[in-house]
């Protein structure tokens, strides 16, 4: 076997590693390239430590011998060819096992009998308030947690203030319904629920968004004007009959709106509440003209 293939193949496992690892997927969405061929490079060096470590372990129980042959035998003599292919064949493996170690590890950390934050499915906003016994996880709930806590980790380390804002956002929607403001360059202005959390990922800079209602910002005080409002999923059930029937194949998520992210301006918490106990009447009053300064005369008066 050519001595190159011998390089690939713990590079090529190294590779499957970090992109099959949660907590090493996310954060090598950020990486250049030199940089994800050095963590690939120390990914497989590791597994093939890992595999040589379990051969010196079998050759020490006296194991290896009919191993050793049936590796001669079937794909030559090359020199550590079985330690190569088994770090190749590790890598994944450990990848698995020690996603499902980390969220084995998060579920036994949570408090009995109530349902965590991160179990809480887009579907159902309301679910953080189940106080019913948690059930034992199943092997994709637990690769899912994994999953949540690498990206909420990987976007605190890596992420600006944008994504780190977006990403709470996504999590506040599913717990306690909180919308946010987001804030175009093109003075558009989008309130809603963000539905997921950002990417990492350069070519994937994009956020989604159910809105609440948008607007605009005024030419001179920018304050915020709001001219358009979406039908919210108690809309669509209560709503007349008559009416239902004309558009009973929408869904709310029908009026989700994708926006880039280098469009933001600015982004924050939005409470309808609290907005329209304080706020409303003031921005959406037409500015009066008593409060105007009158241009002088020329005589100065």
């Amino acid at each position: 076997m050519p001595s190159n293939l011998l390089l690939f193949l713990p590079l090529l496992g190294g590779y499957t590693f970090i992109h099959l690892f949660h907590f090493t997927r996310f954060r090598a969405q950020s990486l250049t390239g030199h940089n994800l061929v050095f963590e690939a490079s120390l990914a497989g060096f590791l597994s093939v430590a890992l595999t040589r470590c379990v051969i010196w372990c079998v050759d020490a129980l006296g194991w290896g011998g009919g191993l050793r042959a049936w590796v001669t035998d079937h794909m030559g003599a090359t020199p550590y060819l079985g330690t190569v292919v088994g770090g190749f064949l590790v890598a994944p493996l450990a990848a698995v096992v020690c996603n499902l170690a980390v969220g084995i590890w998060q579920r036994w950390q949570r408090p009995e009998g109530v349902a965590g934050a991160e179990d809480v499915p887009e579907d159902r906003p309301d679910a953080s308030m189940d106080t019913e016994p948690a059930k034992p996880e199943p092997l994709p709930g637990l690769l899912e947690l994994s999953q949540r806590v690498a990206l909420d980790r990987a976007i605190r380390n890596s992420g600006n203030d944008l994504l780190i804002f977006l990403h709470d956002a996504a999590h506040r929607a599913q717990t306690d319904k909180m919308t946010a403001l987001l804030s175009m360059s093109d003075r558009k202005v989008y309130v809603g629920w963000v539905t997921r959390s950002p990417s990492l990922r350069p070519g994937d800079q994009f956020v989604r968004i159910l809105p609440l209602m948008s607007g605009c910002r005024g030419h001179d005080d920018l304050g915020v004007r709001f001219t358009t409002f979406y039908p919210d999923e108690r809309y669509l059930r209560e709503c007349p009959e008559e009416q239902r029937k004309s558009f009973q194949h929408l869904q709310p998520e029908d009026f989700a709106v994708i926006v880039p992210l280098s469009e933001i301006r600015d982004a924050h918490y939005f409470d309808l509440n609290f907005y329209s106990a304080f706020f409303s009447q003031q921005v959406n009053e037409k500015p009066s003209t008593s409060g105007r300064r009158r241009k002088k005369s020329p005589s100065g008066r």
